[in-house]
C-alpha cells in the first residue's frame, strides 16, 4: 500500500507530460545509477495504463519484467544507458518516455575476517577462523565475491615468520600449518588479495587486511 501511494505521489512530483499527455513515474532505489551484472530493481507505472500494457526495453543488455509494474535492469556496459518505456496500444508499441541511467563500475570491496576489517583479535578467535571473505554489501543481492588468491604472512617484531599463497577464500592446509605458529603480539598480513567482480573475468586486487594478535 505504501509503495502504491509513493508511486502515485511521484506523478505529481516528477511526472512529465509526453506527446500522449500521459504521466510516467519511475521509482528506483539508486537515483538513476545502476551497476553491471546485477538486478537493478525499479517500479514503472504509466498514468491510466495497466501494467500488462507497458513494455520496457534498454540499449544496454537486458530488462526483465517481474510483473505488477516491477522490473529489473541488468546492464553489462559501464557508461550511459537508456531505458525506453512503451505503451502497447491496439497491437502497436508506442514509445512514451526514455530515462537516462549512469552505469557505474562495481565498487572495490574490502576483505573481512570474522566479519570485520583490519584490527585486533584474540589468539583463540583468530585460530578458530576458516578463511577470509569479501562480502557483497549494499546491493539487492547477497553473498561473497569469487576469490582468486591471497598472500598470508606472519610478522613477529620485525621478522618474517613465514608466508604462503592461498588459492581460495578458505585456508589451504599449508596456510593452516603456518597459522599454528601464530603467537600473541604477532601481526598478520593478508595482501595481494585478488577477487573476481560479479559477472566479470577481470581480477581485482584489494587493499591489505592486517590483524594484530592480542
Amino acid at each position: 500500500m505504501r509503495q502504491k501511494i509513493f508511486l502515485l505521489l511521484l506523478f505529481f512530483q516528477c511526472g512529465v507530460m509526453d506527446s500522449f499527455s500521459q504521466n510516467v513515474a519511475i521509482d528506483n532505489l539508486r537515483q538513476n545509477i545502476a551497476y553491471p551484472y546485477i538486478y537493478n530493481s525499479m517500479n514503472i507505472i504509466v498514468e491510466e495504463t495497466p501494467c500488462d500494457e507497458i513494455f520496457v526495453s534498454t540499449n544496454n543488455e537486458e530488462m526483465k519484467s517481474k510483473g505488477n509494474c516491477k522490473y529489473v535492469f541488468i546492464p553489462h556496459e559501464v557508461g550511459i544507458a537508456f531505458i525506453f518505456i512503451h505503451k502497447i496500444e491496439k497491437g502497436d508499441t508506442i514509445q512514451i518516455k526514455e530515462r537516462k541511467y549512469r552505469v557505474k563500475r562495481w565498487p572495490i570491496p574490502e576483505a573481512r575476517l570474522s566479519g570485520n576489517g583490519s584490527g585486533r583479535m584474540g589468539l583463540g578467535e583468530f585460530k578458530a577462523q576458516g578463511g577470509v571473505s569479501v562480502p557483497i554489501s549494499d546491493f539487492d543481492i547477497s553473498g561473497n565475491h569469487k576469490f582468486d588468491s591471497f598472500r598470508f604472512r606472519i610478522i613477529r617484531d620485525k621478522d618474517l615468520v613465514g608466508e604462503v599463497i592461498n588459492k581460495e577464500a578458505r585456508y589451504e592446509q599449508k596456510t593452516k600449518d603456518l597459522i599454528s605458529r601464530v603467537e600473541k603480539g604477532d601481526r598478520i598480513i593478508f595482501d595481494k588479495i585478488k577477487v573476481l567482480l560479479p559477472g566479470s573475468k577481470e581480477k581485482v586486487e584489494l587493499g591489505e587486511l592486517i590483524i594484530e594478535i592480542k
